[in-house]
């Protein structure tokens, strides 16, 4: 017996039997090649970026041509800039913190002198350390004074009120001990902070504080749904956008109609907006169809950037889409056959296709930080590394294993070809769907705090606030004091106001980073 095959039954052609052990062979290259990526992955640093110690055994096979003055142009551009070293130290506290002055000085008796004079103040020595004590929790008493008149008794004017008292603001969630800053402080910790509520529970107990944790999560559903106009007016700039950045993330949610608790459902990302003002909304979907992108870009005129799954192909046959993939994912797959197979000839090829797609982000950092034109400077040299790429796509498929790490890298090169190059033609369309992906990864992160949404109810609200929080985050707002703002002004706001305050629209300077609004 050899690896699963009876000796008896192995076929007498000689041709047949190579093709059936050149297909076991080739089974055990890439059995071996994904258990050398996994332990990869289990204890090696999971960057993807190319660096000078994976380039050690890189090279440039004769096979493509490349000429002289290709790289002599690249030369041009592909610059290590000198730095200098930053002094190590202790980071200075930041001048915001408020500060409390504690003088330390001698007795008036010790500042007689033996020859008896007065002692001279010459100069000071000070110190700073930065000290803490728990939150503070206090419960605001409101009181409305009632007035009735005793004469009449109210009588004098039906139309009005016979007891008349102050008018009662409206509140975000009627009829609750919550303030907009508690609200915005629970919010913030779990949605920014990681801390589940029972964890919040805990503490808030520690500090003589009884509030459960249902009691939040009513709260959190509460508010979600209260923030849905804010999302409607986000959903409506986003989709007014020149480019629109789209990523997935699976969902546990319980409680689904129809569906076991142990089903998948997905966090669905949209990003868009402008450079300088972002905005990104969440959507809680039990399904990862095609049919989730469709229904939010239906309309949509512009440009989507995505990874190579499926759902999003039949969105980029729209005639008003141009549907644009994503780098970082190519090399994303060249890295895995790199990291799979040390030392084997493959990894040279592997390893060239990095090199070159590392200099294509090399050109991207040159133009952003040389503010240079975009277009006119991948025209010049990003294309000559694009079609180089292109070079060696087509002739190593034919021989390459498909079922190898390296195979499947240049398979998926190759499907996602025609929307790899589309960046050459749009200057505000960036190498790669990185954005995206890091505004998830947030939610991501909190995910594994608190595992799953309780119901579908919970997953539509915890969108909803992630939305708010990571758009806030994008403007350069801090998440508390906005929330808190956001939760006074909301219950009163009429439309054109709610414009206003949107994470993505409101002036910064109406939010205070350090204090009150």
């Amino acid at each position: 017996m050899v690896a699963g095959l009876n000796i008896h039954n192995l076929p007498d052609n000689v041709d047949e039997l190579k093709t059936l052990l050149l297909n076991y062979y080739n089974k055990s290259l890439t059995l071996e090649e994904e258990n050398k990526l996994l332990r990869r992955l289990r204890f090696a640093h999971k960057s993807e970026k190319w660096t000078n110690k994976d380039k050690i055994q890189a090279s440039l096979f004769d096979e493509v041509e490349a000429t002289i003055d290709k790289e002599s142009r690249l030369k041009e551009i592909i610059v290590v800039k000198s730095h200098s070293r930053k002094k190590k130290g202790r980071k200075a506290l930041s001048p915001d913190l408020p500060r409390k002055e504690i003088i330390h000085d001698i007795s008036e008796a010790e500042k007689i002198c033996d020859c008896g004079e007065t002692l001279k103040k010459i100069g000071e020595d000070t110190y700073e350390e930065l000290d803490f004590q728990p939150a503070k929790y206090w419960v605001n008493k409101h009181t409305y004074f009632k007035y009735a008149c005793k004469h009449c008794e109210g009588l004098s004017d039906e139309s009005k009120p016979a007891v008349k008292s102050a008018q009662r603001q409206p509140r975000i969630i009627e009829k609750s001990i919550a303030t907009p800053g508690l609200l915005a402080y629970t919010l913030v910790s779990k949605f920014e902070d990681h801390l589940p509520f029972y964890r919040q529970e805990r503490i808030l107990g520690r500090l003589g504080v009884d509030l459960p944790r249902a009691t939040m999560c009513n709260w959190a559903i509460h508010v979600g749904e209260k923030l849905q106009p804010l999302l409607d007016i986000m959903l409506e700039d986003i989709q007014a956008s020149a480019l629109i950045a789209a990523d997935e993330t699976p969902l546990q949610v319980l409680k689904e109609p129809g569906r076991s608790n142990t089903a998948k459902s997905y966090m669905w990302l949209f990003r868009g907006g402008t450079k300088e003002r972002p905005v990104v909304l969440y959507n809680y979907r039990p399904t990862r169809s095609a049919t989730v992108a469709e229904e939010f870009l239906k309309g949509y005129h512009g440009v989507l950037l995505s990874d190579g799954y499926k759902g999003y192909d039949m969105v980029g046959k729209s005639e008003t889409i141009t549907h644009a993939a994503c780098w970082a994912h190519v090399r994303r797959y060249f890295k895995y056959a790199v990291d799979a197979t040390p030392g084997n000839s493959k990894d040279t090829i592997a390893s060239q296709f990095m090199e070159l797609i590392q200099k294509l982000y090399l050109i991207e950092r040159e133009i952003k930080e040389s503010n240079l034109p975009v277009l006119a400077h991948r025209d010049k040299y990003s294309k000559i590394i694009v079609e180089e790429i292109h070079q060696l796509l087509n002739y190593w498929q034919p021989k390459v294993t498909p079922e190898g790490l390296l195979g499947k890298a240049i398979g998926y090169a190759m499907n996602q070809w025609p929307k790899l190059v589309i960046f050459l033609n749009f200057d505000f369309l960036p190498l790669d769907n990185n954005l995206a992906e890091n505004d998830i990864r947030p939610f991501v992160l909190g995910r594994k705090n608190w595992l799953f949404a309780g119901s579908p109810r919970g997953a539509h609200a915890s969108c909803a606030i992630f939305s708010i929080i990571q758009t806030v985050k994008l403007n350069g707002l801090e998440p508390y004091w906005y929330l808190r703002y956001l939760f006074e002004k909301l219950p009163s706001a009429n439309t054109g106001q709610l414009r206003e305050i949107a994470p993505h629209r409101i002036e910064l300077t109406t939010i205070k980073k350090s204090g009150e609004n």
